[in-house]
């Protein structure tokens, strides 16, 4: 009897097995990422698309499943998921997270509710992803069954619901993605130092011997590491001369990040320059390796107006040129109006040029010594 019994378990333990492996075999479940291929054709670095997870079963009722994702980190980064259409309100809902420095987006789970036996059959859509593209290449978009590595920590999985004991459903068939923006054999791009001069700015427009003339330069990090420079300031004053430029001064740029810009001040003492007008330029040292060093260098960027004598110097010089040729009093009395005159003319806010003609008049006129006609 015992015999007996033991075949009969043995023969029905086999014929389970052999039920379970027709249904295994005969299952239609279908998991695929749509749009299946997507081409750009050289699509801009930035932009973002999204594709759809559908499952599709008609012959076994889903009641729970997982799905997760993974992706080249090079090309693509995730910026969002959510639940698709077919995942119904009260369902059950485990998001999962995203991981951009490993390349995937954990599992994010689902399941039916009490009532809603044996699940749910069709096709429809399940999780939509958005990814943004980082960089030109080719990425598969991952729907890997089971955990089959430890760098892989998504997977995918179906189960129905038997009897109320929740079973895997295998096999199921998987159809990846796959991204390409058309540009392959480009690798990304390498990390460079670049800097760059903005502009030179003249923070007056005239001035006398012995100001102190404040010039600004911005410059500008346009690079990938933290840099340390020179900046280099120089006047000109006949541009159509070469070579005649002097250096003003020399002013180190010490760390300066990437993607930052700073206002360098240089400050100009005038006491031994010459008078006249003045054209600024600049330039920054080289860096290794910098690509493009055409923007290290700015020229005649800046202008000042004119830097002139003070006008209390050129009273006195006049007053004592009359006295050494002996002029007389009265026409050293006239002079002294017309020097005050040229004096209130010149200590005005604007400068020589525009008054040349009033005082050639005011010395015509007041002139003791001008032949009469």
């Amino acid at each position: 009897m015992k015999i007996v019994l033991a075949f009969l378990i043995i023969a029905f333990a086999a014929s389970f097995a052999s039920f379970v492996k027709s249904a295994k075999a005969t299952s239609d479940s279908i998991i695929s990422v749509v749009p299946q291929s997507i081409d750009w054709n050289g699509k801009s670095i930035g932009e973002s698309f999204f594709v759809e997870i559908t499952i599709s079963s008609s012959d076994i009722p889903i009641w729970s499943g997982e799905i997760g994702i993974g992706y080249n980190p090079i090309v693509l980064e995730c910026t969002g998921f959510s639940k698709g259409p077919a995942i119904d309100s009260t369902w059950l809902w485990v998001p999962g997270t995203i991981n951009n420095d490993a390349g995937y987006v954990t599992s994010s789970g689902w399941s039916c509710v009490s009532g809603q036996e044996p699940g749910w059959t069709g096709t429809g859509s399940f999780i939509v992803y958005t990814f943004r593209v980082k960089n030109y290449g080719n990425s598969t978009l991952d729907l890997t069954i089971g955990t089959v590595s430890p760098d892989k920590y998504y997977k995918t999985e179906l189960s129905k619901n038997v009897n109320s004991a929740i079973i895997e459903i295998e096999p199921i068939t998987v159809a990846d993605g796959f991204f390409a923006n058309g540009e392959t054999s480009q690798p990304p791009p390498s990390p460079k130092h670049d800097i760059a001069i903005r502009y030179i700015k003249c923070l007056q427009s005239v001035a006398y011997v012995g100001d102190i003339v404040k010039i600004e330069v911005g410059v500008e990090n346009k690079g990938d590491f933290t840099e340390d420079f020179n900046v280099t300031l120089y006047a000109d004053k006949d541009i159509r001369k070469i070579f005649d430029e002097y250096i003003i001064g020399i002013i180190h740029v010490a760390e300066l990040a990437p993607e930052n810009t700073k206002a360098v001040l240089f400050e100009w003492n005038t006491a031994n320059v010459s008078i006249g007008s003045y054209w600024f330029s600049a330039r920054l040292s080289l860096l290794p390796g910098e690509p493009s060093t055409e923007d290290n260098i700015l020229i005649r960027g800046a202008y000042l107006g004119g830097i002139c004598n003070r006008p209390n110097e050129w009273r006195f010089d006049l007053l004592g040129a009359l006295c050494q040729v002996g002029a007389s009093a009265s026409a050293v009395a006239i002079m002294v109006v017309a020097c005050v005159g040229i004096f209130k003319m010149l200590t005005s806010e604007n400068l020589p040029s525009f008054r040349t003609k009033q005082i050639k008049h005011v010395l015509a006129t007041h002139n003791p010594f001008r032949k009469s006609t």
